[in-house]
């Protein structure tokens, strides 16, 4: 069995109320062991003998068949996660500045990392880096001067977005099996 870390994109906007127990029902329905949430923020825990692309077209579809509507779900192994959170792209980053990572079904061709990259400017730095986008704010992700728009047309997929500090959370949590 493999343990795998489910990212869930937006599965609690849009007047949508997922209860974690209630995460974890379908999950375990979909036929998922040792499942767990970590913060309720669309971070499931699950084992599997599944790829990680089968896990995701698996949830995807049980979810939406549960809630009725589309939750994009994107799969990291801890190792993987372990791999993401030493990278560190940026470098050391300074007391009050912030690193997000965006999950990606798969990795970019090049005019897209480029489009990604041409949005820095002097308060984000964006990279991507095989199936993730790496994003530091000289602040909190909020005083952004990437407009979200810009952001989702430049990426041309869609993502969901974790603080680097879950992440590391979550790697120590979970650790590399």
């Amino acid at each position: 069995m493999t343990r795998y870390v489910a990212f869930l994109r937006a599965i609690n906007v849009g007047g949508h109320n997922v209860t974690m127990p209630q995460l974890r029902a379908i999950v375990e329905a979909a036929g998922y062991g040792e499942v767990e949430t970590f913060i309720a923020s669309g971070n499931v825990i699950l084992a599997s003998d599944e790829t990680a692309h089968r896990v995701e077209t698996t949830l995807e579809q049980a979810l939406e068949r549960e809630l009725g509507y589309a939750v994009q779900t994107f799969v990291r192994t801890p190792e993987q996660l372990a791999t993401i959170v030493s990278a560190e792209p940026f470098g050391p980053v300074a007391d009050g500045h912030k690193v997000q990572v965006g999950f990606l079904a798969e990795a970019p061709a090049v005019d897209v990392r480029r489009a990604v990259a041409a949005l820095s400017n002097d308060y984000d730095e964006l990279l991507v880096d095989g199936r993730e986008v790496h994003w530091l704010t000289r602040g909190g992700i909020s005083g952004s001067k990437v407009k979200p728009s810009a952001f989702t047309k430049a990426l041309g997929s869609p993502t969901t977005l974790r603080n680097v500090t879950t992440l590391r959370r979550l790697v120590a949590k979970y650790g590399s099996d």
